[in-house]
């Protein structure tokens, strides 16, 4: 994979050679994610309710590193991918992740990201 700086607070994760995206487990020095216990119960319910959901935060948390501020810049495209769904499905996703507040958009410079809110998650 190459590592594509966008600022001091986002990396872009870009596959190289056909590596999946589903084998990335980060760009960088973080090797471990702490959780809210809070968060693992809400988890446990969003497995339930919404799987593919679930499965899409565990790796945007996955895909995080330190000093990113929880952001990772990733394309709906590499979502479907990671997630081996269609893009509604995707979109029904980001729409309960957004609205459950696992994550929420932010821009960086034109493209846009996602950010797993602060109090769900964190790496180190």
């Amino acid at each position: 994979f190459e590592i594509v700086e966008l600022s001091k607070m986002s990396t872009r994760l870009k596959a190289v050679r056909g590596a999946p995206l589903t084998k990335v487990v980060g760009p960088g020095p973080a090797t471990f994610a702490m959780v809210e216990k809070s968060a693992l119960l809400d988890l446990d319910e969003l497995i339930r309710t919404n799987s593919n959901a679930a499965r899409l935060v565990t790796s945007l948390i996955r895909l995080m590193e330190p000093g990113s501020g929880g952001v990772v810049v990733i394309s709906r495209q590499a979502m479907k991918e990671i997630l081996g769904c269609s893009m509604p499905t995707v979109d029904r996703c980001l729409k309960t992740l957004i609205e459950g507040k696992w994550v929420h958009r932010v821009k960086i410079g034109g493209a846009s990201a996602l950010a797993v809110n602060r109090t769900v998650a964190w790496v180190g």
